[in-house]
């Protein structure tokens, strides 16, 4: 659409090797808005332009179909590699005229000059090139335009979309919102999911979910089975209640085995912690999800009592063995950080492991 600017990007040692006019050529144009007309599309959700220097005419030929974009990413140029070409300057005008909300760059590309042998590490190098994200802001125009169409299915597409793309602030603002405004209808509540998010970042998860930022408007939505009753677990709870230390283990028994082949596994692993020059900073988590606290203390008892009766075995000072019990999602993100590993056995608990999505941690 714009032939190269040959006089200025000999300038520079990269473009001239990718930018070369090979040939021309007439070929016949239509404009965005026409070909969506003639093919009865009314809406498009998201838009990529990459017409290299011609991305402001696309634009301009796409005035009535870019009111339904949501979100758009459009390669831009800082300085002229093509003869005439409008510039990031100029885009960002138009769409910002247009109503949308510029986000971000992607990678910038930079390039050095031909006639120079040293580089700034300050500033290295002329910024050429990138790609920008713009998007609808919908919950502004929602403030700022009273008749403003903000369906709930719009918000909900920008969400995943935002998502998707790894603009995650935005994916959460929208989905709080949108629960917010149409949380009464369950297609649109998802404080569940939001407050399960949440409790994945230990940086965050410093109170009670219902407390975050986050939540303050929406947690009236939360399912109050789970969520309220279950708080999230401050790190002098978690240290107090599972009695931590500097190494913490955990294993993950499938108590649905004869309890002779339970038994003889917790035995192994205990007594290679007993005798492990360490143990005294040491805690063993035995989850027990599938087993009630009695049982479990039964057949632990038993297998203290096989450990101390072999005369080699001496015990001072132990490691900690404590029974985890049934965690909600929320206290296992919690407690994760604090692991050190998962001892793997014969016969897991493959459940339980899944649940508490420890499947990819370290394991000895």
């Amino acid at each position: 659409m714009y032939p190269p600017n040959k006089s200025y990007i000999d300038r520079f040692i990269e473009n001239p090797r990718i930018i070369e006019l090979v040939s021309t050529e007439k070929i016949q144009t239509t404009t965005l808005d026409d070909f969506c007309h003639s093919e009865g599309i009314n809406e498009i959700d998201f838009m990529q332009v990459d017409t290299q220097g011609g991305e402001l005419k696309v634009l301009e030929g796409a005035k009535d179909i870019l009111k339904s974009v949501l979100f758009l990413k459009v390669e831009v140029e800082f300085t002229s590699m093509y003869e005439n070409q409008p510039l990031f300057a100029d885009i960002d005008l138009y769409m910002r005229k247009s109503g949308f909300t510029f986000l971000d760059f992607e990678t910038l590309y930079r390039d050095y000059r031909r006639r120079s042998s040293i580089i700034s590490q300050q500033h290295p190098g002329q910024l050429i090139w990138t790609d920008a994200f713009y998007f609808q802001d919908l919950i502004q125009k929602s403030s700022d335009e009273e008749s403003f169409n903000n369906t709930p299915e719009k918000l909900l597409k920008l969400a995943c979309i935002a998502d998707i793309l790894n603009f995650y602030d935005v994916a959460m603002e929208t989905l709080e919102w949108l629960t917010w405004k149409y949380g009464d209808n369950p297609k649109y509540n998802f404080a569940n999911n939001i407050a399960e998010v949440l409790s994945q970042f230990p940086d965050v998860v410093k109170q009670e979910v219902g407390a975050l930022p986050a939540m303050e408007r929406i947690k009236g939505y939360l399912d109050s089975k789970y969520f309220l009753n279950h708080p999230v677990v401050k790190e002098d709870e978690l240290y107090s209640n599972l009695k931590l230390r500097k190494f913490n283990l955990i294993i993950f028994p499938d108590w649905s085995q004869p309890e002779e082949t339970v038994g003889l596994e917790l035995q192994k692993v205990i007594k290679s912690l007993v005798t492990h020059p360490d143990r005294a900073k040491m805690t063993l988590l035995i989850d027990n999800s599938n087993i009630s606290a009695e049982d479990a203390d039964l057949i632990l008892s038993s297998v203290a009592m096989n450990l101390l009766m072999e005369s080699e075995l001496e015990v001072d000072e132990g490691p900690e063995i404590v029974l985890v019990g049934e965690l909600s999602q929320i206290q296992w993100s919690a407690l994760i950080p604090q692991l050190q590993g998962r001892i793997k056995l014969d016969n897991e608990n493959k459940e339980a492991i899944a649940k508490a999505k420890v499947q990819e941690f370290f394991s000895i």
